[in-house]
């Protein structure tokens, strides 16, 4: 069996809900879903026509965007509407709200909306951590301590 490394902290990984290659490639997600949008809005060549279809195709693209973060945000066991979770609610309900008022629609809501969730889960998984090791009375160590090899 395979002794972790000095300097690494496991619990830490075992904690965290969303790790740096899923925050990124959903940010990448999220820029993309925003790109689209704003390429839509901005190539319309047709005035009064090709703005309601602006509008139809940048719904369809919001409701996309927004039922495939819901899935991969509960695959990473983050809710949007637990009882815990009134930011998050309020960070998803924000971002929607952009997202569905036309012209303002080319802001880019999702992204932001996406990295906004990212962070609070973040400082949720960060506050539950030193909530639990203070209740468990370990003391904050820095990382890279051994506590079996490091005598002071």
């Amino acid at each position: 069996m395979e002794q972790p490394k000095e300097g690494k902290d496991v619990s830490k990984e075992k904690k965290r809900r969303i790790g740096n290659v899923t925050a990124f490639l959903m940010i990448v997600t999220a820029v993309l879903f925003d790109l689209a949008q704003g390429l839509l809005f901005f190539l319309n060549p047709i005035p009064v026509f090709g703005t309601m279809i602006d509008l139809v195709v940048s719904y369809f693209i919001t409701f996309v965007s927004g039922a495939i973060f819901l899935l991969w945000f509960m695959l990473c066991r983050v809710s949007y509407f637990d009882s815990r979770s009134a930011k998050r609610f309020l960070i998803v309900l924000t971002a929607g709200i952009v997202e569905l008022t036309p012209f303002i629609d080319t802001l880019p809501g999702i992204s932001l909306g996406v990295i906004a969730l990212i962070v609070q889960v973040r400082l949720e998984d960060r506050s539950s951590k030193k909530a639990v090791q203070r209740l468990s009375g370990r003391k904050l160590r820095p990382p890279g301590i051994n506590p079996q090899t490091h005598h002071p």
